[in-house]
């Protein structure tokens, strides 16, 4: 995928929990901060990987673009078990939560992860269990593991991401008197 091929973060997010929806097996998200403070989250399935890259605006507000990624098997499959999904968890998991011990909350999680992530549109619980979403430290998840190929696209979507930053939010790159 070209740099003209980049996508609005918010596009690909709609394209994702399509595909989610479809086959809610099989999917990895792991998020990464990186060298200038954007955020991203690499979105991980045998079929299809994408790439975002977002810049938080405000702690409820990002600004971002996306793109389709290949990534090695070995990778996906790392981070494949448990895999991210949406599971529906007990009706009564608040008033556990204030009664019981942490091992007995962390047993039932752990429950939950074992079964097979629900399309989010199938889901017809009052409290569902999102997740696991992976956080990597600058040593456990790098580009690096991807390709050299991918690094460049990575580089070249940073500088798309600055542009567009530095457009909507100007103040952003200013100093302040």
């Amino acid at each position: 995928m070209s740099d003209s091929d980049f996508l609005p973060a918010e596009k690909v997010k709609k394209i994702f929990l399509k595909r989610y929806n479809e086959n809610p097996k099989n999917w990895s998200i792991i998020q990464k901060i990186d060298e200038r403070k954007f955020i991203n989250t690499f979105i991980l399935n045998p079929e299809e990987s994408w790439l975002l890259k977002e810049y938080p605006v405000n702690p409820y507000k990002t600004l971002g673009l996306g793109t389709t990624i290949d990534v090695k098997k070995d990778i996906i499959h790392r981070f494949s078990k448990p895999g991210f999904g949406f599971r529906p968890l007990p009706d009564t998991f608040l008033e556990k939560i204030s009664s019981q011990s942490d091992l007995e909350i962390r047993k039932i999680i752990i429950d939950a992860l074992r079964k097979s992530p629900r399309p989010y549109t199938e889901l017809d619980k009052k409290i569902v269990l999102g997740g696991p979403l992976y956080v990597a430290n600058d040593s456990s998840f790098s580009l690096d593991l991807i390709s050299d190929e991918q690094r460049k696209l990575d580089k070249k979507l940073a500088l798309e991401l600055e542009k567009l930053v530095r457009k909507k939010y100007p103040q952003s790159y200013s100093l302040y008197v």
